[in-house]
């Protein structure tokens, strides 16, 4: 189980913070299902956004290379940058920005949200 928190930015002295492109997804099953994964995957992510409270609510994921189903869920919990593929969730966990509750279930995540080409974004 993976619990995520808004948005997030690498923690102060461990990169360069420069305001880029930031990514908010405001339905949360439309875009997950409309996404394609390179391996097959089940999680339940709780999202917080007070900014789109209609988002606040508990997800179960269940996805593959063929297919990806996201629905409210009643389960305890297990997203803009990981969506895109471009920041792994490892990356977040190390960086404090998600917590794994359930062992594995990082590693999972990452090899399914795994892109071939990684978003390339200009930000003027």
């Amino acid at each position: 189980m993976i619990l995520c928190c808004g948005c997030w930015q690498i923690p102060e002295g461990l990169g360069k913070v420069q305001d880029l492109m930031w990514l908010r997804i405001v339905e949360v099953p439309a875009a997950l299902q409309a996404r394609s994964y390179d391996a097959e995957a089940s999680a339940v992510i709780q999202i917080r956004d007070d900014f789109c409270p209609w988002n606040q609510v508990c997800y179960k994921l269940i996805v593959s290379p063929d297919r990806s189903i996201c629905q409210p869920t009643t389960q305890a919990s297990d997203l803009g940058a990981v969506y895109l593929g471009a920041t792994s969730l490892e990356t977040l966990m190390r960086t404090g920005r998600i917590q794994e509750l359930e062992s594995g279930i990082v590693s999972q995540l990452d090899r399914a949200f795994a892109v071939e080409r990684q978003p390339w974004m200009v930000d003027a």
